[in-house]
């Protein structure tokens, strides 16, 4: 009796670490996946927030560091925009409902001292985690991995 509990046990245990491997392998292949596939959505759902918000980026920037502690690559994405409150709050909203996993990791803002008006310039940094990306795309968009991230959100 005792041997056919731990038998039981045991399969049990074997199930729940499949499911894991099966549910680590979506996260790596389909969540993070490599740059190369991802760069395009990415780039589509930023522009769809902005859009959304009634907001016009000027140019954007790129840098990518290397997380010790995942072995991910961070791959940030700066801009900067100019509007009114009420569409930070619409473009914070549709970036964190995005399905591209995309983290607002710092937010400026600053306005003119005429307090009649109602516009703040906004810079905005956002990241996203990706499994790979190709050595040469990364050098072309950001000059390569410029540091080594320590897994943290600073």
């Amino acid at each position: 009796m005792h041997l056919e509990a731990l038998q039981r046990a045991t399969s049990g245990d074997r199930e729940r670490v499949a499911l894991l491997d099966e549910q680590f392998s979506t996260l790596y292949g389909e969540v993070f996946g490599n740059l190369d596939e991802r760069l395009t959505s990415i780039l589509r759902e930023v522009g769809a927030a902005t859009r959304a918000a009634g907001l016009l980026p000027g140019t954007y920037s790129y840098s990518a560091s290397k997380e010790q502690k995942t072995g991910f690559i961070r791959f940030g994405i700066q801009f900067g925009v100019r509007g009114e409150y009420h569409q930070i709050r619409t473009l914070l909203a549709e970036l964190q409902s995005s399905p591209e996993f995309l983290v607002v990791q710092n937010l400026s803002l600053a306005g003119d001292e005429d307090p009649v008006s109602r516009e703040l310039d906004i810079g905005i940094r956002l990241a996203t985690f990706v499994a790979e990306a190709d050595e040469t795309q990364l050098r072309r968009l950001t000059g390569g991995i410029t540091r080594a991230g320590g897994g943290d959100d600073g």
